[in-house]
């Protein structure tokens, strides 16, 4: 929290003399949205590893409403196309949290996989996307 200077906590003459001035700290929380570079995706032994590696909190997180994450994975092998779906919330207690991978099992043999993940916020009907990568 940023400090914002500081201030006389009693104002009244002659009270304040009896107070030394106090620390104050910002209490405000900007309302932040997730950017591509906040998440870190990798692949590795057969799973996609999700990290929030730049919101320092839970993603999504909310106190009210149930904002929502959806992770689409379309997966190309040498039998077809796979699509694996998740959905992250808050209330479902499934978010991201930060610093922690989150891993989707992929199946064997992949040739190339595309990640699209879109959030829908509480107070919206649309998604909109955080994030598209695809890996050869």
């Amino acid at each position: 929290m940023p400090s914002i200077g500081k201030r006389d906590l009693i104002q009244k003459f002659p009270f304040h003399l009896f107070h030394l001035a106090k620390p104050r700290r910002s209490h405000e929380f900007p309302a932040l949205k997730a950017k591509p570079e906040d998440l870190l995706l990798e692949v590795k032994d057969g799973k996609l590893y999700i990290t929030n590696v730049g919101v320092p909190h839970n993603l999504p997180t909310a106190d009210y409403g149930d904002p929502k994450l959806y992770i689409t994975v379309i997966v190309n092998t040498h039998q077809g196309q796979e699509t694996i779906r998740r959905l992250l919330s808050a209330q479902a207690k499934t978010a991201l949290e930060y610093g922690k991978p989150y891993e989707i099992e992929l199946p064997q043999e992949i040739k190339n996989l595309k990640v699209l993940i879109h959030r829908r916020l509480s107070h919206s009907e649309e998604r909109e996307p955080i994030l598209g990568r695809e890996f050869n």
